[in-house]
């Protein structure tokens, strides 16, 4: 009822109505309260007065003071039948659960072990705690996760507090995994609609400028970590992908981790067995936090002005924007064969194509004309000068694009002027990458080649 009409855009939107819902649910957990202290208390015979130390919505939590779980589920089940009795039918109030041991923080933020049943109980139950929140790194749900099994599980506050000393001394002298200070936040906009500047949106856009194919998309989870940076730097500018992270040695701002998504969590764990002041003392200095290791990365700070290009596969001359997906410059546009057979042999360190001739001239005369697609995965044998990688799952494989290509109003690479036909194309991929890994790839000869993690010899054969 309260959903259905307190719903501004619905069938049947009616503030009175839900406000009254919310009114009599206030009236009826006061209500209960007063009942239950004045009835469960020392002047009635009881060894301890009952006190509700919660209430929310639809439920009321309450300290009987009982010393055994069996205990205080039978006097919950007693004082549900005896408040439902003083309501109007046909309302009733009903025995839940039990938390043993209790930890409540504020509204809306407890945590205990969920009882059922007097022998075990049934789980850790945690609301409104960071231990499962998508958009905290790993390492806050896990220290708060641990920490909390330590505290009611284990019984063992002292091995809590010096758990998650240890977890601190860890960030700050970097033996955290990455993986473990991994944020994620879905790319639900552009930046344009954001009021603010949004770290994940603003990493977003750095990775289009440095590769437009691999960057995130509307509606992908962009995952980044927090950088060092200047003092002083917003956080959406310290947002980096940590891929590039681990690729080029950039250290973590620990500080960051620590002060913005660590501190508060445990704060909230330890105050209200500690106190206040001594948590914060305890946890957040000490000689713990003394000790710091300083990354060097393997890039400047200008490296944030600077843009990568591609150049010339001949000369080396830097390529223009509008001839960017090119692989060789005006000026060595004449021997562009040339030089993808020299450069692309040159890679496994042969000076000559000889020795390549017979395997491509077999595999032309096997296919024939029209042209097949041969296994990306079976194993070929060792070419002359190329040594072996060793292991049967590192062994190079030969992925075979074969085609037939006619372009009569292509005109001569040696300048003589006249149509030629260019009867077959060879694209050789030599992959030294477990063969799971491996992706049928389709290149054209114009592509240049491709990064330290793929090896590739292209060839251009004309018959």
């Amino acid at each position: 009822m309260y959903g259905f009409t307190g719903a501004q855009v619905g069938k049947l939107p009616c503030l009175e109505i839900s406000q009254s819902v919310t009114a009599f649910g206030r009236l009826m957990i006061e209500q209960t309260k007063n009942e239950v202290e004045s009835r469960y208390n020392k002047e009635n015979g009881y060894e301890h007065n009952a006190v509700v130390i919660y209430g929310d919505t639809d439920s009321v939590m309450v300290k009987f003071g009982a010393a055994t779980v069996a205990e205080a589920m039978k006097l919950g089940t007693e004082a549900a039948e005896y408040v439902s009795e003083k309501f109007i039918k046909p309302i009733k109030l009903e025995f839940e659960k039990v938390y043993f041991p209790y930890l409540l923080i504020n509204k809306k933020r407890y945590a205990g072990l969920y009882f059922t049943r007097p022998d075990k109980h049934d789980k850790m139950d945690c609301k409104g705690i960071e231990t499962v929140r998508r958009d905290n790194c790993q390492l806050v749900a896990r220290l708060m996760n641990d920490c909390l099994q330590k505290i009611l599980i284990d019984r063992d506050p002292e091995g809590a507090m010096e758990y998650a000393k240890q977890n601190i001394s860890d960030l700050l002298c970097n033996r955290v995994d990455i993986s473990q200070l991994v944020i994620t936040k879905e790319l639900t906009k552009t930046d344009k609609d954001y009021a603010n500047k949004q770290a994940h949106v603003e990493l977003a856009n750095k990775m289009k400028k440095r590769d437009a194919g691999s960057a995130p998309k509307l509606g992908d989870r962009v995952p980044y970590v927090i950088i060092a940076g200047a003092k002083g730097t917003p956080a959406y500018q310290k947002a980096e992908d940590p891929i590039y992270v681990l690729e080029n040695n950039i250290p973590i701002d620990a500080e960051h981790y620590l002060t913005n998504m660590l501190a508060k969590p445990l704060l909230r764990i330890f105050e209200p067995i500690l106190g206040e002041s001594k948590a914060e003392s305890t946890l957040l200095r000490g000689e713990h936090t003394r000790t710091k290791t300083v990354v060097t990365s393997k890039i400047s700070a200008l490296a944030g002005f600077t843009k990568k290009k591609q150049t010339c596969l001949g000369c080396k001359v830097p390529l223009p924007d509008s001839n960017a997906n090119a692989a060789v410059c005006v000026h060595c546009k004449p021997k562009e064969s040339e030089l993808y057979q020299v450069s692309g042999y040159n890679v496994f360190g042969q000076t000559s194509l000889m020795p390549l001739l017979p395997i491509i001239e077999a595999h032309i005369r096997s296919v024939g004309p029209g042209g097949a697609l041969l296994s990306s995965v079976d194993p070929v044998p060792t070419l002359p000068g190329l040594p072996p990688r060793g292991g049967a799952l590192h062994q190079p494989r030969l992925p075979h694009f074969l085609h037939e290509e006619e372009d009569p109003n292509r005109a001569d690479r040696q300048g003589q002027g006249h149509a030629e036909v260019w009867k077959s194309r060879l694209v050789i991929s030599l992959i030294c990458r477990p063969a799971e890994k491996l992706k049928n790839i389709r290149l054209s000869v114009r592509r240049s080649f491709h990064d330290h993690y793929i090896r590739l010899l292209l060839l251009v054969c004309t018959v």
